[in-house]
């Protein structure tokens, strides 16, 4: 899987854009490292067609990102 960076500033466009679709909301996922990430498929699904230019300007997040352990508390 191919994943995307959103940087803070990218991160206020995605809000603006979740805000208009009540019932679909796109969530970056946080990295062990604090990289907010999102996955490229959306750019080919027709369901994020109103997210395809923002997701179009996004960086490629090189290699393969690092998730946080879980709490097994949790």
């Amino acid at each position: 899987m191919n994943w995307l960076i959103v940087t803070p500033e990218q991160n206020s466009e995605l809000d603006a854009i979740n805000n208009s679709h009540p019932f679909q909301k796109c969530l970056p996922v946080e990295t062990a490292d604090g990289i907010l990430v999102t996955t490229a498929d959306k750019i080919s699904s027709e369901y994020w067609a109103d997210w395809h230019n923002w997701l179009s300007s996004l960086t490629p997040f090189e290699g393969k990102p690092i998730w946080p352990k879980q709490n097994e508390n949790s």
